[in-house]
C-alpha cells in the first residue's frame, strides 16, 4: 500500500518504535530461529492464561526463567508492553513495520510526540486486554505490534479520511480514500472474529486497538496540532 506522505517533519518517535521492534527480532529474538526465538516469544508474548490466573505465575516464571526477553523482570504484566515489540515471523515484523512507518509519520505528527507515544502505547494495552477477555484461558502467547498499529490506522482514518491509498489486491494497485481502504481492513477484522474460531492471527486485538484509537482521537481532536481536509 502507498500513500503521499503528509507529514513535512522527522518521524522521530515512529522511528524509534520500529528500531526497536527490529532491534529486538534481531538480538532478542535471534531472527525467528531456535529455542531463543521460542523462549522470547513465550516471555514477551501476552499469555491470557498467565494473566488472568488460569495458569499458575509461579510455574510460568521459572519456565522463562533464562528468558532472554525479561532482562530480570519477570512480571507477568510486563509482557503487556513487551509483546508490542516482538513478533511471529519476518512477515510479521516486515509488514506492521511498513505500515507504522506509513500511517504514523502523519498521526505523529498530528498528535505531537508526547501525545503519540502515550496513544500508541495505550492502543497497544487495550487491543491486549481485547485479546484476553476474549480468550481468558489460552496459553498462546500473543506478540505482534499490530494492536496498536491499528489504533494509529484509526486515528489516521479519522483525521485524513479522504486521502487517497494505493493498496494492492495481489498483484492489481488500486487507489481510494483512507476511509474505504481502512474501513475495508476494518470490516475484514470484524468479519473473520464471526468466521474463524481457532486462527493465529489475533483479530481481537486488532479491533480493540482500532475502538481504541477511533475513540480517543474523537475525544482530544479539539486538542490536536493537525492538519486535516
Amino acid at each position: 500500500m502507498i500513500l503521499r506522505a503528509i507529514s513535512r517533519e522527522f518521524p522521530w518517535v515512529t522511528m524509534a518504535l520500529i528500531f526497536a521492534c527490529v532491534a529486538s527480532w534481531l538480538l532478542i529474538q535471534n531472527i525467528g530461529i531456535g529455542t531463543r526465538y521460542q523462549l522470547s516469544v513465550a516471555s514477551c508474548g501476552v499469555i491470557p492464561a498467565v494473566i488472568t490466573g488460569e495458569f499458575p505465575s509461579a510455574l510460568f516464571s521459572q519456565y522463562i526463567k533464562d528468558s532472554p526477553c525479561l532482562f530480570g523482570l519477570q512480571s507477568k504484566y510486563f509482557s503487556l508492553i513487551t509483546h508490542m515489540f516482538a513478533h511471529g515471523g519476518w512477515f510479521h515484523i516486515i509488514l506492521n513495520m511498513v505500515v507504522l512507518y506509513m500511517f504514523g509519520i502523519n498521526v505523529e505528527r498530528a498528535f505531537g510526540k508526547i501525545r503519540f507515544i502515550l496513544f500508541y502505547f495505550g492502543c497497544g494495552l487495550i487491543a491486549a486486554l481485547f485479546h484476553i477477555l476474549m480468550f481468558s484461558d489460552d496459553l498462546t502467547p500473543m506478540v505482534g505490534a499490530s494492536g496498536a498499529i491499528s489504533g494509529v490506522l484509526a486515528a489516521y482514518v479519522y483525521m485524513y479520511p479522504r486521502e487517497k491509498i494505493t493498496v494492492f489486491l495481489v498483484v492489481i494497485p488500486i487507489t481510494m480514500r483512507a476511509v474505504y481502504a481502512i474501513g475495508g481492513w476494518f470490516a475484514i477484522q470484524l468479519i473473520a472474529v464471526l468466521t474463524f474460531e481457532n486462527t493465529q492471527i489475533a483479530f481481537w486485538a486488532h479491533i480493540g486497538g482500532f475502538i481504541t484509537g477511533l475513540l480517543s482521537t474523537a475525544f482530544i481532536k479539539p486538542l490536536l496540532r493537525r492538519r486535516t481536509e
